[in-house]
């Protein structure tokens, strides 16, 4: 039997997650075992390390296995809830949570996008950033797993934990290398993610449809914006009359995709009727912030 068929075995990778789960259970005294944030993390990085880990040996490749699973409970799923065998308890009830979404912003039309912009939120005072999910992209803001996130003017570094698999995309899960506690005077934060020598995107990620027939709509963008499988809203930033304003409180997944005279054609799933004039919001590459308050 290969080294692959070893350890993509049903033996092997049933065997490592009784005994990573035991493993936590004697040291935390937490059962784990049918937590699905954490099955779901041990599934990717049952994947990963066969993947990231270069040896002969099926032991070096589990003890990699071990290790990272038992690290990513230490530093990300203990400090979110305990744990118990019939329920999860969320450890931190007595405290406000904040979720910021990036398709809330304030869009300017110069230059905002998923990775720039100014948004509303509901609360001020002290509070930490939790984590952060975030679409993985092949541009140079994602050269290694480092991110420095901008709060209006504060610097916070962030390093990857782990990522999640969803349609053809890869979502990662980013937390702080230190609790470092951030206070937000205003209605309006500014966010901005850098990589780590500093260089941020610049331009919009909203994009105006300059015509459309039935269900095909053409607009001018990079073609890496959009994957088949993506999942589109379309926004009227220019309040423009409609016959039919519905197609604003709907989402459109993305059928096809190919280059047209120098344009980008997405084909989504149903009939649009003319939309000509609104813009595009890619909602598959959205990041979301969780803040708790302090």
């Amino acid at each position: 039997m290969s080294l692959y068929d070893k350890y993509h075995s049903p033996h092997n990778k049933n065997h490592m997650y009784r005994l990573i789960t035991d493993i936590i259970q004697k040291e935390y005294n937490v059962d784990v075992q049918n937590n699905q944030t954490f099955r779901q993390f041990f599934e990717t990085n049952f994947i990963n390390t066969f993947q990231v880990v270069s040896s002969e040996e099926l032991t070096t490749f589990n003890r990699h296995l071990l290790d990272t699973q038992i690290n990513y409970y230490r530093d990300f799923i203990s400090k979110v809830s305990t744990i118990s065998t019939n329920e999860t308890k969320d450890t931190r009830e007595l405290q406000e949570n904040q979720l910021l979404h990036s398709y809330q912003r304030t869009i300017n039309l110069t230059n905002s996008s998923r990775h720039n912009y100014r948004i509303k939120q509901t609360f001020k005072g002290d509070c930490l950033l939790e984590k952060l999910l975030l679409p993985i992209e092949d541009t140079p803001l994602f050269m290694n797993p480092v991110l420095i996130l901008m709060i209006d003017t504060k610097p916070i570094e962030l390093h990857m934990r782990g990522t999640i698999q969803l349609r053809d995309r890869t979502y990662g899960i980013y937390t702080p290398f230190f609790e470092s506690p951030l206070q937000i005077s205003s209605d309006t934060v500014r966010i901005q993610f850098r990589n780590q020598v500093g260089l941020s995107r610049k331009g919009c990620d909203v994009y105006s449809i300059s015509e459309n027939q039935e269900n095909t709509l053409l607009i001018e963008c990079d073609k890496s914006e959009f994957n088949v499988g993506d999942v589109i809203r379309l926004c009227n930033l220019k309040d423009i009359e409609l016959t039919d304003s519905s197609v604003l409180h709907k989402q459109y997944t993305l059928t096809g995709l190919e280059i047209r005279d120098s344009k980008v054609a997405l084909t989504v799933s149903e009939h649009l009727g003319d939309v000509s004039g609104l813009f595009i919001m890619n909602m598959s590459l959205q990041n979301t912030l969780h803040f708790i308050k302090i």
